[in-house]
């Protein structure tokens, strides 16, 4: 079920980027054995807020992000802790709590 849902993100996301969006997104969402891998330019489909600025010093620039998962994760019961990233976006943006990515 997970497999067909985020095939059917990622083949939507083609049509969905078009739509004149702040920034251009590249995504990959494939299949590698029994791994779901995501690579991205880790760009938002959305305006973002000005940066540099008083309370941050960085600019915006594209990075490659590549991550791989299990395509059929399975609940073990256990719980991670302290983990650095708790998911990814369908544009390739891992959420990562604890940065100010909020």
């Amino acid at each position: 079920m997970w497999k067909a849902l985020l095939l059917t993100l990622a083949l939507g996301l083609g049509l969905w980027v078009q739509a004149g969006e702040a920034h251009e997104i590249e995504v990959d969402i494939r299949l590698e054995g029994d791994r779901l891998c995501v690579t991205s330019n880790s760009s938002p489909n959305h305006d973002i807020g000005r940066f540099p600025n008083p309370g941050n010093p960085n600019s915006f620039s594209e990075q490659t992000t590549r991550v791989c998962v299990d395509a059929e994760p399975e609940d073990t019961g256990l719980i991670t802790e302290n983990v650095q990233s708790s998911g990814i976006s369908v544009t390739g943006i891992l959420f990562r709590p604890g940065t100010a990515d909020f």
